[in-house]
């Protein structure tokens, strides 16, 4: 199991919840996903 399957669980999980959550969390994890690459890809 690695961090992506984990983030998936816990927004299926937030999603049952709260929708407007999950969706802020997945925005905020899109943005740090790429502002990651750009650094690894300098």
């Amino acid at each position: 199991m690695n961090w992506n399957d984990v983030l998936t669980l816990v927004i299926a999980a937030d999603t049952l919840l709260n929708p407007k959550v999950a969706l802020v969390a997945w925005l905020l994890w899109r943005w740090w996903s790429g502002r990651r690459k750009e650094k690894m890809h300098g």
